[in-house]
């Protein structure tokens, strides 16, 4: 038995395949954008089955970036949990540029709770500082303090900032640029990450003008 809203799936695929069309229906022609945007009303509270699932992936691992990037754009607006997800693990995983960029935007709009992981080792502290700054942060060790780390959360992006602001306050957590992340608006802190093939964010974190430390932020698991 197909569940309500799923019976679509099939033809929403194969539209996409297809390119833009015109869906002929009682209120006249119908965008595959305005048929989309319909469909996203009905999966909140929907359940994806593993064959709809795969109809969606067979559309994200075409060669038509395009295509793609607009199946990914309704899987992260769906309110469907399980579709959420797989676009962002899909487009973090993504050799595409754009497709990798949607889904950190995705990821930082979601708010996090990110966890910044900072290797103590490379430099002593009276280089780097960054034992002293994790304790200003209120962060944490490993148990054999090797490492050290801060978890945060941000609140929805600030368009006239440009980036993803620490939730509660007024500094930047996160700016993004293609797909380097920027930790300029950090009180005393500054960094630079990039998205590697895993699914990492990975970089430096610095304190003030003191030497920076090798730094990462774990978002596929």
């Amino acid at each position: 038995m197909r569940i309500k809203g799923m019976r679509t799936f099939g033809l929403v695929m194969r539209m996409a395949l297809a390119g833009t069309v015109a869906i002929a229906g009682a209120a006249g022609a119908q965008t595959f954008d305005d048929f989309l945007a319909a469909e996203e009303q009905e999966l909140a509270s929907e359940q994806v089955r593993d064959e709809d699932l795969e109809e969606f992936e067979q559309v994200l691992n075409g060669t038509d970036t395009e295509r793609s990037l607009r199946v990914m754009r309704f899987m992260l607006g769906s309110g469907s949990p399980r579709l959420v997800r797989r676009a962002m693990e899909f487009g973090l995983l993504s050799a595409r540029p754009l497709l990798r960029q949607e889904a950190l935007k995705a990821v930082f709009d979601a708010g996090g709770p990110f966890r910044i992981e900072i290797d103590l080792t490379r430099a002593d502290e009276d280089r780097t500082r960054m034992r002293y700054y994790l304790n200003w942060l209120a962060g944490g060790y490993s148990a054999d303090g090797k490492t050290g780390y801060y978890q945060f959360t941000t609140a929805p992006f600030d368009a006239k900032a440009r980036c993803w602001k620490f939730l509660g306050g007024d500094n930047c957590a996160l700016s993004l640029s293609n797909t380097s992340v920027s930790l300029r608006g950090w009180t005393y802190g500054a960094g630079n990450l990039d998205l590697n093939d895993d699914g990492i964010l990975e970089g430096t974190l610095r304190y003030r003008d003191n030497v920076p430390v090798p730094a990462r932020i774990v978002l596929v698991e």
